[in-house]
């Protein structure tokens, strides 16, 4: 999705394997990412995160740009897009993930997210959705916008479709470590549900060509003039011949129905706000992470902790960074590995941008100047210290 290619992972990350390359820069690709294409056009993009760590962040170089403003909380689209100079040219959105990051004796399902993964109440996806399409709809930008929504994943259902074959990307390996199964990335998978919203588009369309994931890229690319990232995308079909109006609609809905009432009620602990569950953290679960012994494995919640782990190496000072790393290196349950999340969402918490770097365009570096490891405040790093270790104390065998 972001730059047509996995880099040869062809795997989940396991830890361990990936240690080396992960926590200097994130993951590399021979040819960027759609952000770096991006920038090096001078072309304005914005990341709105539902939680405290959104995937994007795995990415190479994405930790400075969440310093320098261009990664920011879901809670500021709603005033970023209604500003009449918003010049944001690419916007990608990711949901809020759920109880990782919930209260401390949560079971790590995804329930009170709105990502729609399993176990999670679908229903909050919709009002995700919901919610971008109006504020898009009835925001000054409306008129020259394409919303794009769409999975990464199948979610099990059967397909009648036999999945076709895929161009391979063709770049290189970034890391042989992370290349398993030596597959070729010439497949694709079962089929994944797709909109694609603009007043520009004829009412009612249903269209039957054969996107991948790359026919984002494909198309923000042809729009803007940009080259390929590899050859997966620049052989994907593009979205823009659905734009086939040469005036905006005026007769798409201002408000969506309102979602489909689940019954399923959120615990109420993981409304805690960031100073609650700081309290929590640090003196009322003790070590009571450690009751979840489930072995993390090769997992979606090791993949956000390795989100996690670059996040808190950008933030903290050298003898920290060596505690973290450690701290990561040990963590081998679920329990141990949410211990260790919470703690960085704690650290990075306390350092905001100011109110306009949210709400604006892209700032000029003199709105926002990241701060030396240095210029830290202590209290992030000492309430990282006084949280008890994540890894499992020796002796305590996961089972």
């Amino acid at each position: 999705m972001h730059a047509a290619s996995s880099g040869g992972l062809d795997d989940s990350p396991t830890g361990l394997q990936e240690f080396g390359n992960l926590a200097f820069n994130g993951y590399k690709f021979e040819n960027g990412t759609i952000f770096d294409r991006l920038d090096d056009a001078c072309i304005e993009w914005r990341v709105f995160a539902g939680d405290s760590f959104p995937v994007t962040l795995a990415l190479s170089g994405m930790t400075i740009n969440e310093l320098e403003g261009r990664i920011l909380d879901f809670d500021d689209f709603a005033d970023a897009v209604n500003d009449p100079d918003f010049s944001t040219a690419y916007v990608f959105i990711e949901p809020n993930y759920g109880s990782d990051l919930g209260a401390p004796f949560d079971s790590g399902d995804y329930t009170c997210g709105n990502s729609q993964h399993p176990l999670d109440d679908v229903t909050r996806g919709e009002r995700l959705i919901k919610t971008v399409y109006e504020t898009i709809r009835n925001s000054p930008h409306w008129n020259n916008s394409l919303l794009l929504v769409t999975y990464d994943e199948h979610g099990g259902f059967y397909d009648h479709v036999p999945p076709p074959g895929a161009v391979a990307p063709g770049d290189q390996i970034s890391d042989a470590d992370n290349n398993h199964h030596s597959f070729p990335f010439n497949q694709l998978g079962v089929r994944v549900p797709a909109v694609v919203v603009s007043p520009l588009i004829p009412q009612g369309l249903i269209d039957g060509t054969v996107y991948d994931h790359t026919s984002l890229l494909a198309t923000v690319e042809q729009f803007f003039g940009l080259k390929p990232l590899t050859n997966r995308d620049a052989a994907a079909n593009t979205l823009s011949h659905l734009l086939s109006l040469t005036t905006p609609r005026t007769n798409a809905p201002t408000q969506l129905p309102d979602p489909a009432v689940s019954g399923f009620h959120c615990d109420e602990r993981l409304a805690l706000s960031i100073d609650a569950l700081e309290s929590a953290l640090l003196e009322a679960e003790g070590t009571a992470w450690q009751q979840d012994n489930q072995p993390i494995g090769a997992s979606t919640l090791r993949g956000l902790q390795e989100v996690a782990l670059l996040k808190a190496l950008t933030i903290a000072r050298g003898r920290d960074k060596r505690q973290i790393r450690k701290e990561y290196l040990a963590v081998a349950t679920h329990g141990a590995a949410r211990h260790f999340m919470r703690k960085v969402a704690i650290m990075a918490r306390r350092i905001r941008l100011p109110a306009a770097a949210r709400t604006k365009g892209l700032l000029p570096l003199r709105m926002f100047r990241p701060l030396s490891p240095r210029q830290w405040p202590a209290e992030p790093l000492q309430n990282y210290r006084r949280a008890a270790a994540s890894p499992v104390p020796p002796g305590t065998a996961p089972h």
